[in-house]
């Protein structure tokens, strides 16, 4: 038996069932198993290769692709016009779940536009990607802050989804000019900290990060408002999917 709750679907033992998620979740990168993984904390990441801001497009023959722009849309990478563009949009940011018994593992959560053809592309997907110790590594992060969970141990990365389902933070929309995971990382944090999952005050002090477009290296760039987009009730009723898009 699977109950299923505002896209969120869980087995009658009470856990994850990813073949009943809705389409507005991505979990073709993670590992079912770190759903009922403790967590010590919660790390917002400023991602130094995307930006927000850009002409939402997203890129055709993928998946589960983050990039905003196509390869044929964007201007190429290594010119002057689009250095500038780049150095003046506010970065992409995106929410760590450190796992207690990783080992330096984590599990990646970020809002990225919609893939699918048959959806708007303002319209948001949550990828949820599990990484190892050396992916992390791996990861163009420019700026990472930590906060420590309230309650070590009492704390799963399911939890952290069923709190994101219930406040429908999977059901987004980017504002038109491409703009909304600073937002997005923002309210998904007041939430844990609602929740007591995160202590007071902790929404701040990620408000403050997210204002600044950061560099390598952690240099401040300067302050960048932050843009808001709109959470919604809508429900995609695109074409459906075999597997975790049923």
């Amino acid at each position: 038996m699977t109950v299923t709750l505002m896209g969120f679907a869980t087995t009658a033992t009470g856990r994850i069932d990813l073949t009943k998620m809705d389409k507005h979740w991505n979990f073709s990168g993670f590992e079912e198993a770190d759903a009922t993984e403790p967590i010590v904390a919660v790390y917002i990441c400023a991602d130094g290769d995307l930006v927000d801001g850009q002409k939402v497009v997203p890129r055709r023959n993928s998946d589960h692709d983050a990039i905003f722009d196509s390869d044929d849309d964007a201007p190429p990478s290594d010119t002057k016009e689009s250095r500038e563009s780049s150095e003046t949009l506010p970065n992409h940011w995106a929410l760590f779940l450190e796992l207690r018994n990783g080992g330096g593992r984590a599990v990646r959560l970020e809002i990225a536009p919609g893939w699918q053809p048959t959806r708007p592309v303002r319209e948001a997907t949550v990828l949820v990607r599990s990484l190892t110790a050396e992916d992390r590594k791996l990861q163009s992060i420019v700026r990472s802050r930590r906060f420590s969970v309230v309650s070590e141990g009492d704390t799963t990365v399911q939890q952290v989804l069923e709190s994101m389902c219930h406040k429908l933070r999977h059901r987004y929309l980017f504002t038109e000019s491409g703009e909304g995971s600073r937002y997005w990382v923002y309210a998904v944090v007041q939430d844990l900290e609602t929740a007591e999952i995160l202590c007071e005050g902790e929404a701040d002090a990620v408000e403050d990060e997210l204002s600044i477009r950061w560099e390598s290296g952690g240099v401040n760039n300067g302050q960048r408002r932050i843009r808001r987009g709109m959470f919604t009730e809508w429900i995609i009723r695109g074409e459906e999917r075999k597997g975790i898009w049923l």
